[in-house]
């Protein structure tokens, strides 16, 4: 079991460090321990070699992993999980059929589930419901699957993606005092720390449409450098085009 958890932990330091060759190696290590000794464990250590992967956009070889890993998922949460994360992926790649089927069988084995571990995920399949039909241009269903995420998950730390995925899903739509409130909603659940920066990122992103644009840029030009990722590129996105309705195209690509 050591020997497991020493390839399986390495492969998953190393790779985020730029060691991809040696995290691969120690990651293939663990699947083959896993598959002679383990067998419980060759689930999860496929879906974090398919992680691995699909960062390294080698998308084909990991959808191939997430496959393997729901084919050693005998247990209803692991399956759970693998298919939340395959459907999450299909989703994200633009494989909208794909991500339903995924998406749609997992949330059936969360409805009634005793387990408290299925039951959480209950709400997280709603939301990725709810950004599946968003992405079909299904707004009434995709609020429908929002709002019931967000009463699935309640009144704590694990409701400020539901809410934050229905305030998103009402601004797309066109509902700004609605998407504001519950974006604040989000904020007030997300406690402190890089949580709270990354709502009030949210919340500022509703703001540049309305009457305090102003602080609305300052907050998002505040919070774009520490943000994640994705959510600093899209506030920076947001900061460049308001530099280019005000003609100064310079600043619009210096944001970028």
């Amino acid at each position: 079991m050591n020997a497991l958890h020493h390839a399986w932990q390495r492969a998953y330091a190393l790779h985020p460090l730029g060691r991809a060759a040696e995290a691969y190696a120690d990651i293939e290590r663990a699947a083959q321990i896993a598959e002679t000794e383990w067998l419980r464990h060759r689930s999860a250590v496929y879906i974090d070699w398919a992680v691995m992967l699909m960062r390294d956009q080698r998308f084909e070889e990991g959808f191939r992993l997430y496959h393997q890993a729901l084919a050693h998922a005998a247990d209803p949460e692991e399956r759970a999980t693998t298919l939340y994360n395959l459907g999450w992926t299909y989703l994200r790649r633009g494989h909208l059929g794909h991500a339903l089927d995924a998406l749609q069988e997992g949330h059936a084995l969360t409805r009634g589930a005793r387990r408290d571990g299925l039951r959480w995920r209950g709400h997280l399949f709603c939301c990725a419901l709810a950004l599946h039909a968003r992405a079909c241009g299904q707004f009434d269903l995709a609020l429908g699957r929002a709002r019931h995420a967000t009463r699935l998950a309640g009144d704590d730390r694990a409701g400020v993606y539901a809410w934050n995925v229905l305030a998103t899903t009402l601004r797309l739509d066109g509902q700004t005092a609605a998407a504001r409130e519950a974006q604040q909603r989000a904020l007030e659940l997300a406690g402190d720390g890089a949580a709270r920066d990354t709502e009030a990122l949210y919340l500022a992103l509703i703001d540049v449409g309305g009457p305090d644009a102003g602080a609305a840029h300052d907050t998002l030009r505040r919070l774009a450098p520490r943000a994640a990722p994705y959510d600093g590129w899209r506030a920076r996105l947001h900061l460049a085009q308001a530099d280019l309705r005000a003609g100064q195209t310079a600043a619009a690509l210096q944001t970028l």
